[in-house]
């Protein structure tokens, strides 16, 4: 995937691991070399958030301490499919559909708590959807801005001064 970047067209290369326990010790060996992280959640799925907190982002602390994470919540469109269906909801509709709106809603995950959950973690956060695009942007223009900005600070930590 290349994404443009001021003048420059930066070129990402994309690796999605394996979460099961069986590849724990693998998992690591893909890390080295990373130069953004995007732990990603699905807003549907609210222990996905959970997972993110308790597993993915202690893990990556450990092995990726100095590479900047990006918390990223997906299926947004799912979420905003809800919302607008319960938008539309008024109390004299009688279908088992609009009945079940609230609950439906409950069951994800809003923008305030996935931002929340990113800024304990010290993380920028944003929202898409593969499905219809939207926020896609976004993602990987962070993704690159944060990674040459870390290039950039290491660097500057690798310079030596000689007096």
């Amino acid at each position: 995937m290349v994404v443009q970047h001021g003048k420059n067209q930066i070129e990402l290369s994309l690796w999605d691991t394996a979460g099961q326990e069986d590849y724990d010790r693998l998992r690591p060996l893909s890390y080295p070399e990373s130069d953004v992280v995007l732990m990603c959640f699905s807003l549907d799925a609210p222990q996905s958030l959970e997972n993110l907190t308790e597993k993915w982002h202690p893990e990556l602390a450990h092995f990726l301490e100095r590479v900047p994470k990006i918390v990223v919540g997906l299926k947004s469109d799912l979420r905003d499919e809800v919302m607008a269906a319960a938008a539309n909801y008024s109390p004299s509709s009688s279908s088992p559909s609009s009945a079940s709106s609230s609950e439906e809603r409950a069951n994800f995950v809003t923008y305030e708590q996935g931002a929340q959950v990113a800024a304990s973690l010290h993380c920028k956060y944003f929202e898409c959807s593969a499905k219809t695009g939207k926020g896609l942007p976004e993602v990987f223009q962070a993704a690159v801005k944060l990674a040459m900005q870390s290039k950039m600070a290491k660097m500057r930590r690798r310079a030596c001064s000689i007096l």
